[in-house]
């Protein structure tokens, strides 16, 4: 037994009492209540000695945790009851067994321990008043215990809820006993936000009424602002290139077609949609490997963002292609010429690459002026489609070149549109097929092969060229499917011949790039019964740069598998020793622009004395495209030409030998 007075001290005790507590009477007797009452311990049970009510329970069994001398919790199980009034009230505790409840309760008291720790925990009145806060609450809130009693629990919340109804309703439901969880943004001191995620306990008394509401809730705000920032990352990443910094394709075209909207779009006459493209990249590439080609590209891409303005937007849209969308008028910019110049001039300085100072240009495609409507009559779903076409034919005029979508643009442009969209009817109808040119043996005149060339007769635009609807078909996938029905054409063309002959099939760098070109490509011969040295497939020189690794392994592949590869177009390029090591081509084709005229220029033949050593050097053979006089191929012959195609044996057939 114990009894305190009203100002909370300890008057009397029994024996049994310091039996169990290993107190002596002397040590306790006038002391605060709570050197035997574990305080910290009561918030979690809802203790209540009734020292500041006014009606507390009477003889109701309460959990009661007693504080040794030797500091331990020994947990009681017992009753309080208060007598008297005024000065002369007392609280008398009189503890009961020591049973299961008192064990189970010494055992959580760990975990009570555990709870304070990680949990945020406080506790308030039912008006809502912060009477207590553990260390951890206080910490995250930016609370000392001297805000204890002087927070309001509508501070912590956002003040338009605080005024609503619901929240209203939130406390009705507390008072009424209901818990209620959360997981919501708290705020504390000078607005600092804290995230919860937790719960709110109504604490009920011996009668069942509500005497205050425990908070206990996980902080979540380090997390929050952990998926916050990688949310932001997310977002930055889909429409920043990683590289560069720059805008992404995405984003570029999401601005430009903002702009080029007939209704509500910035477009004027006065803005300008600039593709650059850096000349030869590729050969920079595999001079000096991709690293040094990602660091030119991001040097381009800061020169590019600084002669730019910060209203402008540019973005690098794949590879070696960026891309500058400008709305400021010429004459801002000191005309548009003085424009694309500065920009060429930026990218043409010197680059330093570790000990390299390389040097790069690049050509531009523009739409501006007039452009802008011819653009739009043209039928282009893209703007972007007449930008590069632009830049296609800057390209062909040379290095650091430039050229403004026109009329002639604009004709080829709506040329390209009826290409692409007839071009899948015109490979299932058969409309493009194969005509088949001889390669003979220089000297005797024998045909040992054919090469196999795509034609298109369009009823509409009459015939198209091969590189016309080649391109299409590299941009818009077509290039696939349009590659393996031309090699099934033309093997199963090579099935008729003579077993001693070959055909020739070329190959665009885009179906190469496919790992399993080689092998699909293999299964299909050898499902029409053909020996695969039947079938020559021809790979531009500048398709033989590009050396990825999927191009190697469909390299290394193909000549497993025993098909013939020729080097196409050879000294049109750039290819070097190593890569034509790399490549082990069967033949080398020397480019018409080389023969032709040959016999009245001597640095063609030089050129062809070269390619012609190179070759017997590393056992491959030789084909001269272009031969048109007698006089010439003998001139082939005499230097050691093996083979010769062009119109003087024949131009290519639908039916060759008929």
């Amino acid at each position: 037994m114990l009894s305190i007075d009203h100002r909370g001290l300890i008057v009397d005790v029994n024996d049994r009492f310091l039996d169990l507590s290993g107190h002596a009477l002397n040590d306790i007797h006038g002391s605060p209540y709570t050197a035997v009452i574990a305080m910290r311990v009561l918030r979690y049970i809802a203790l209540d000695l009734g020292l500041d009510v006014d009606d507390p329970a009477h003889g109701e069994p309460q959990p009661i945790p007693l504080i040794t001398k030797a500091g331990d919790i020994l947990w009681l199980y017992g009753t309080l009851t208060r007598g008297g009034t005024g000065e002369d009230a007392t609280i008398r505790l009189v503890a009961h067994d020591f049973d299961m409840l008192g064990q189970r309760l010494i055992t959580e008291s760990g975990l009570i321990e555990a709870i304070d720790q990680q949990f945020l925990v406080a506790a308030f009145d039912m008006n809502g008043t912060l009477t207590r806060a553990n260390p951890r609450f206080q910490k995250a809130f930016g609370f000392t215990g001297a805000d204890v009693g002087m927070i309001d629990h509508g501070a912590l919340v956002d003040a338009d809820y605080a005024a609503t109804r619901e929240y209203t309703a939130f406390w009705n439901a507390l008072r009424s006993g209901t818990r209620h969880c959360v997981q919501a943004m708290r705020y504390g001191r000078n607005g600092r936000q804290v995230w919860v995620d937790g719960a709110y306990h109504p604490i009920m008394d011996s009668r069942g009424l509500p005497v205050e509401v425990v908070f206990l809730a996980r902080d979540l705000t380090l997390q929050k602002r952990t998926e916050a920032h990688a949310s932001a990352q997310l977002r930055k990443s889909a429409t920043i290139d990683a590289l560069t910094g720059l805008a992404n394709r995405a984003t570029f075209l999401r601005s430009v077609q903002s702009a080029f909207n007939p209704v509500g779009g910035s477009v004027t006459g006065a803005s300008l949609i600039m593709l650059i493209d850096i000349d030869g990249f590729s050969s920079i590439n595999a001079a000096y490997g991709h690293e040094a080609g990602d660091a030119i590209l991001w040097v381009v891409g800061t020169r590019l963002r600084d002669v730019l303005r910060g209203r402008d937007i540019v973005a690098r849209i794949n590879g070696d292609l960026f891309a500058a969308f400008v709305e400021t008028p010429a004459d801002e910019r000191g005309g548009l010429g003085g424009f694309v110049e500065r920009v060429q001039q930026a990218i043409a300085m010197p680059i330093a690459v570790g000990d390299l100072q390389i040097t790069v240009t690049a050509s531009a495609g523009l739409i501006c002026d007039q452009g802008w409507r011819m653009a739009r009559e043209a039928g282009a779903d893209d703007i972007m489609v007449c930008a590069q076409a632009a830049l296609a034919a800057a390209k062909v005029e040379g290095k650091a070149s430039s050229r403004i979508y026109d009329t002639a643009l604009a004709d080829a442009t709506r040329r390209s549109a009826v290409i692409e969209r007839d071009l899948e009817r015109a490979l299932e109808s058969g409309e493009i097929c194969l005509h088949y040119q001889p390669v003979v043996a220089l000297g005797g005149g024998a045909v040992v092969g054919y090469e196999a060339l795509a034609r298109w007769h369009h009823p509409a635009l009459g015939d198209v060229a091969p590189p016309e609807f080649i391109d299409v078909a590299e941009r818009n996938g077509m290039i696939h499917a349009l590659g393996r029905r031309l090699l099934e054409t033309a093997a199963r063309f090579a099935a008729t011949l003579a077993p001693d002959l070959w055909v020739a099939v070329n190959v665009s760098p885009i179906q190469l790039q496919r790992p399993k070109f080689a092998s699909d490509a293999l299964a299909l011969i050898e499902g029409l019964g053909l020996s695969p040295d039947r079938i020559d497939i021809e790979i531009t020189e500048s398709a033989s740069l590009d050396m990825s690794s999927a191009v190697q392994d469909n390299i290394r592949t193909m000549r497993a598998g025993g098909l013939k590869i020729s080097l196409d177009d050879f000294g049109t390029g750039f290819s070097s020793l190593s890569q034509l090591l790399k490549l082990r081509a069967d033949r080398i084709k020397i480019d018409r622009s080389f023969v032709m005229d040959c016999r009245d220029s001597q640095e063609k033949l030089g050129i062809i004395r070269s390619i012609l050593g190179l070759s017997s050097a590393m056992g491959m053979k030789v084909v001269a495209e272009g031969i048109e006089t007698p006089e010439i191929s003998a001139l082939l012959h005499e230097l050691g030409c093996d083979y010769g195609q062009g119109y003087l044996f024949g131009r290519a057939t639908l039916s060759p030998g008929t």
